[in-house]
């Protein structure tokens, strides 16, 4: 460039040029004025290289996520179903550590979720994006993610960071761009002005950060001063007033004034997110316009029966002072309901549309109007609401886990084991001897009867859902019955009875299908107050079914030793 220079010097010290020269000059002079640009705008360049990171990263890990299922969109740390609507959470790569607040969220969004720094990148579940990523189950096949991708800046305080929230069988991944090249690609669709959406669907996140001001008084004289005060975004606010003076400024509070008349708009930005508040300049008193305003929404919405979608409602300002709209909405099919968050706003506003399908609304399309009255002044904004059936359960239980097998006698196994989850419901457990289903049952055990004598007997136990969902089975555990008694008695150790001492005269033997209590025979032994009895009847041993003398649940003191069958103490058949 510097030869460009000296060349073009050169020529101008002579009086006369040919056109060859001419346009070789004009040539040096674009030359160097493309120079001056990339001197002059370093920081565009920056942004620039920044936001084609930013686009590349989330082009990668859009690839990634579309090989795994919809069912583990939510990771294995979470049982959200990503079938129904947006799960209430938004999963950010800002890290837990980096000691900022987030910004506030709309209603229906309960948190962030952050993971620390030293893990923001992990790919197995624990990193910011909750997904396994190391093997695409269904596909079989190793993804293409190595670590997770975060923002190159990566703050609140900047609105330059990205979010993934997934729901109705799709999923939503968002980034800030900074650059005014790559800015237009933020209108691919969206619902949110401050972020670029790509994904399966544009619409499950909410907005990034919601910001609002207030300007007092709202209505001045040319010359008076007027303040404006932000609330919500991230605390740091920056403001800009087109035909104000001062025009810009930052800070919790602006101050400002006007030299023509007319509605204005003092614009306030926190996060990347911006809204604005109205003032109305008058001269001497004149009267400003009448109030008037219009509504707009955010397009379509699809609810499955038995959630929820929401939908944005912007009140925005024509003419005149602003002044409160309340919003009603109409059309709704029938069991549906809405709500609005706020019930009221001053325009140019925005309130959050909560739609509820119940589940006996019936599937269709219908129009929702939704209605801003302020005074006389009243506008409406109209909208598709598609209902559909809930998607279908295909999500199965996770499988019972530390299953144990203990035989109490020579005809009898009990089974434990820790409860499954589902991301609907456990319905129940499927019982398997033998690779064999022999029983289903609710609870999480089971008592295998009628067993024979020093027998092995190999369990395993399935969870199922009320969608015929089931999991794969447990790991097995084995158990060997006792051996018989004499003549066909029945068995029992003392030990699986009593919590005390291990006397070998506490050895009960009973013939089957002879109703009888236990009785203990030591003298003098201590018997628990809390002593869990078991009653042998009909191949079944029932817990907690002592009595004493027949008749009365066991409350005696330590010194009653004996329990008694009903109809009288009669042990003529037992065997010791």
């Amino acid at each position: 460039m510097r030869v460009y220079a000296i060349l073009f010097l050169t020529m101008l010290r002579r009086s006369a040029f040919t056109l060859i020269e001419i346009l070789i000059a004009v040539g040096m002079i674009a030359a160097l004025a493309t120079v001056v640009v990339v001197i002059l705008n370093p920081a565009e360049l920056a942004a620039q290289a920044r936001d084609a990171r930013r686009l590349t990263e989330t082009s990668g890990l859009k690839q990634a996520i579309t090989l795994i299922s919809p069912k583990d969109w939510d990771g294995p740390n979470y049982q959200d179903s990503c079938a129904g609507e947006a799960t209430p959470r938004i999963f950010v790569s800002v890290p837990s550590d980096n000691g900022e607040i987030p910004p506030a969220l709309p209603p229906g969004w309960t948190s962030y979720v952050q993971v620390p720094r030293a893990a923001s990148r992990a790919v197995d579940g624990t990193g910011w994006v909750p997904l396994d990523f190391r093997v695409a189950g269904d596909v079989g096949t190793t993804l293409p993610l190595g670590v997770l991708p975060v923002d190159p800046i990566n703050t609140f305080a900047s609105g330059y960071y990205y979010t993934y929230v997934c729901g109705a069988n799709s999923y939503e991944l968002s980034v800030g761009l900074q650059s005014s090249k790559f800015q237009k690609v933020m209108s691919e669709g969206g619902d949110d002005p401050a972020a670029f959406e790509t994904g399966g669907s544009l619409s499950l996140a909410p907005p990034r950060s919601t910001v609002s001001c207030s300007a007092s008084p709202p209505a001045v004289d040319i010359g008076e001063n007027v303040t404006a005060t932000g609330s919500g975004g991230n605390g740091t606010y920056s403001w800009a007033a087109p035909d104000g003076t001062p025009a810009s400024g930052s800070g919790p509070t602006f101050l400002t004034s006007y030299n023509t008349t007319g509605t204005k708009a003092i614009t306030v930005t926190s996060a990347g997110v911006n809204n604005v508040c109205p003032v109305a300049v008058s001269e001497g008193g004149v009267p400003l316009p009448a109030f008037d305003f219009t509504l707009t929404n955010n397009g379509n919405r699809t609810v499955s029966q038995g959630s929820s979608a929401l939908e944005t409602i912007t009140a925005i300002l024509a003419s005149g002072t602003s002044e409160p709209v309340s919003f009603t909405a109409s059309g709704l099919p029938l069991g549906a309901s809405s709500s609005f968050s706020p019930t009221s706003c001053n325009p140019t506003c925005t309130s959050f549309l909560t739609l509820t399908a119940a589940a006996t609304t019936p599937m269709g399309d219908s129009t929702v109007v939704v209605t801003g009255a302020a005074g006389s002044v009243t506008r409406t904004t109209s909208f598709t609401l598609t209902v559909t059936a809930p998607p279908a359960d295909t999500q199965a239980p996770t499988v019972p886990a530390n299953l144990t097998a203990t035989a109490i006698s020579s005809s009898q196994i009990n089974l434990s084991w820790t409860a499954s989850t589902d991301n609907v419901g456990v319905s129940g457990y499927r019982v398997y001897r033998g690779g064999v289903q022999i029983a289903t049952t609710t609870a999480t055990t089971y008592q295998n009867t009628g067993l024979a004598p020093s027998t092995t007997y190999t369990y395993t136990v399935s969870a199922y859902d009320a969608a015929n969902n089931a999991s794969a089975q447990s790991a097995s555990a084995s158990a060997t019955t006792q051996a018989g008694g004499a003549a066909g008695a029945f068995i029992v150790d003392h030990t699986n009875l009593y919590l005390f001492d291990q006397i070998p005269e506490q050895y009960i033997v009973a013939a089957q299908n002879t109703p009888m209590m236990w009785v203990d025979r030591s003298v003098g032994a201590n018997i628990n107050e809390g002593l869990n009895c078991l009653e042998y009847e009909s191949d079944e041993l029932a817990p907690n079914s002592c009595k004493r003398n027949g008749t009365a649940p066991y409350d005696s003191p330590a010194s009653e030793l004996n329990w008694y069958r009903p109809g009288g103490y009669d042990r003529s058949n037992w065997v010791f």
